[in-house]
């Protein structure tokens, strides 16, 4: 009978194991591409909404807090050696009502209404055709010079033209338009920060589509003329940034240093960066998790697997002593128990792939909703399935190729034995050198990162072999890890509890590889949870003691690429105020800022207690 048919019939035989070993090596697959999508998917709505708002400039001037500054003191910049374009912008977040044909005459509430509306209130559930509110970036520009910053193609209607009158027109990106049923000649309104009225309206004069792929997904990005967004909002000689575009033969580095030279204090010219700090932040948390999870769904898949096959293994001594002694080499025996490993392994790769996928698509809602964004899917790429299949196939070749050499190293005498020797074959020593070695070692890779002598990112890796070498300390303190616990049975189980230690100790390593799978299951989700729950509870914390309300009145979410909001309008705190029941009105605002090299959030409240 060929070996490969014994392989499939001892498979077959026992399908339990199989399936055990098969699912650690499909969690361990599928872990891999979930979390490869899920992060590559979160970069791309920060990449993305980052160009769609820096476009093509080598070089941005901004105030150094991240707030608006005076334009008037930037313009001589735009005269210097090699710069081709200096495009001033103001960006402001605001709420954008859509109302349909029927809805125009309907009269909005202006700041000298008694009973403002909220313009981020929904829609009554009983009428959902009414007007529809998203949440959008106003980004003012100087059309001419704007062109040649960000690369879009006009689909429909007109090119945006510089304007100083009454009227009001925008551009709208074309997905976001769709999505909002928004049409060319359409009319829109905007809830603004200005005294004479929260309600601007704009019509809507053109549709286009960024030529780079760099749609506004973060929120909708309306691209309207700089005197118009500065006199909705009051900012009139306001600018948040200048955008470069520097001439071909310049000198990116010498330009920066000639305009670092010449600005007033509080400004900065910096590289636009293609993902903004305030984002990276609110994600390499989650991408950390991600990865410290996937990193040990693969340490237990390879434990398992190894300890299936162990016990494999062992069960099949007789077995494969009976071949050896028919003529089997060492080598067709070594084979033959790596093939079925392998074959598992293949299998619950490619399901691993498959499962991957669904599991990516929830990571991705979930991080979308807890970052209150649009997260596109990620684009086709091999690469996370190859690290999968590699992965897969390598921890699937480890687990089965060293109890498969143990038993190619057994003599057919030795193999046939009804009672075969104990499984600890290396020295207490020798294991309490290498988990010893290995826990310091990881201990060590935490601290420096910590320190941020290397990298963060290899806080991963050093917590993954600090738990891999408490593993390979099992072996040697199994025997007194066990003593204790068979005293403490003493009491009621004396007898049951000696047998068991024996039964423990005849098989040491499996038995510890058993103790570690469940040690690094249940460590890495305590550690987790305890993570999270420490988390929340700072921030609610801080929040208590900063932050203290019934109600919290807002215009929209905060962007999550810049921390910005939408202002509030005018006269909206002496209308609360007002109402019947409320006592105290506090306001508050974020404001982005640095102190060294951190970024950091200043809280600014005027304290009415």
């Amino acid at each position: 009978m060929p070996l490969r048919r014994l392989s499939i019939r001892e498979i077959r035989s026992r399908p339990a194991r199989s399936l055990l070993t098969l699912l650690s090596i499909v969690i361990g697959v599928s872990a891999i591409v979930a979390t490869y999508l899920a992060s590559d998917s979160a970069k791309l709505a920060q990449m993305a909404m980052v160009r769609a708002v820096t476009g093509n400039a080598s070089l941005e001037i901004e105030a150094v807090g991240g707030a608006s500054f005076d334009g008037k003191p930037l313009e001589p910049v735009a005269k210097l050696p090699g710069v081709k374009i200096a495009s001033p912008i103001l960006r402001r977040y605001s709420n954008m009502t859509v109302r349909r044909a029927e809805d125009q005459q309907t009269p909005t509430l202006s700041s000298s209404d008694p009973t403002p509306s909220n313009a981020t209130a929904p829609a009554n559930p009983a009428t959902p055709a009414g007007p529809k509110r998203y949440r959008v970036q106003l980004l003012g520009v100087v059309p001419e010079l704007d062109k040649q910053v960000r690369s879009y193609t006009l689909l429909s209607g007109k090119d945006l033209l510089d304007e100083s009158s009454d009227a009001a027109s925008i551009l709208m990106d074309s997905s976001f338009a769709e999505s909002a049923k928004v049409t060319v000649g359409s009319s829109v309104e905007f809830l603004t920060k200005n005294s004479k009225s929260w309600i601007q309206r704009a019509k809507v004069v053109g549709l286009v589509k960024p030529n780079d792929a760099s749609a506004g997904i973060q929120s909708g990005l309306i691209l309207a003329p700089l005197r118009t967004v500065q006199r909705w909002t009051e900012s009139t000689g306001k600018l948040d940034a200048v955008q470069l575009v520097l001439n071909k033969d310049a000198k990116v580095d010498e330009v920066e240093k000639a305009i670092e030279a010449m600005l007033p204090q509080g400004l900065r010219v910096r590289k636009p960066t293609l993902r903004s700090q305030v984002a990276d932040e609110s994600t390499v948390a989650i991408q950390q998790g991600l990865r410290l999870a996937t990193a040990f769904a693969l340490v237990i898949s390879a434990f398992i697997i190894y300890n299936t096959f162990q016990m494999n293994v062992g069960e099949r001594r007789r077995q494969l002593g009976i071949l050896r002694s028919l003529g089997a080499t060492r080598r067709q025996l070594l084979w033959m128990i790596v093939r079925e490993g392998l074959w598992l392994g293949l299998l619950g790769t490619l399901l691993g792939c498959f499962v991957g996928n669904f599991g990516a698509s929830i990571l991705r809602a979930s991080t979308s909703k807890l970052l209150q964004i649009e997260i596109p899917p990620s684009p086709w790429s091999i690469w996370p399935y190859a690290l999968a299949i590699v992965c897969g196939l390598a921890v699937s070749l480890l687990g089965a190729f060293f109890p498969a050499m143990r038993a190619a190293q057994l003599s057919p005498s030795e193999a046939m034995k009804v009672i075969a020797k104990g499984d600890f074959a290396t020295s207490r020593v020798g294991w309490f050198v290498l988990g010893g070695s290995l826990t310091i070692s990881g201990l060590l890779v935490q601290a420096l990162a910590i320190l941020r002598v290397i990298d963060l990112g290899h806080v991963v890796f050093g917590t993954m072999v600090m738990k891999i070498g408490m593993v390979f300390l099992l072996p040697a303190l199994i025997g007194d890890l066990t003593a204790w616990v068979a005293w403490l049975l003493g009491f009621f189980l004396k007898t049951e509890g000696m047998l068991a230690r024996r039964q423990i100790l005849r098989h040491r390593s499996r038995s510890s590889l058993t103790i570690g799978i469940v040690f690094i299951a249940m460590g890495t989700g305590l550690g987790m949870a305890s993570t999270i729950l420490d988390n929340i509870g700072n921030v609610e914390d801080w929040y208590k003691r900063s932050i203290v309300g019934d109600f919290f009145v807002r215009a929209a979410m905060p962007d999550m690429n810049s921390g910005q909001s939408a202002d509030m309008p005018y006269g909206l705190t002496e209308k609360v105020q007002a109402m019947p029941g409320v006592e105290l009105v506090d306001t508050l605002r974020f404001v982005r800022a640095r102190s060294n090299e951190s970024s950091v959030v200043v809280v600014v409240r005027k304290f009415n207690s």
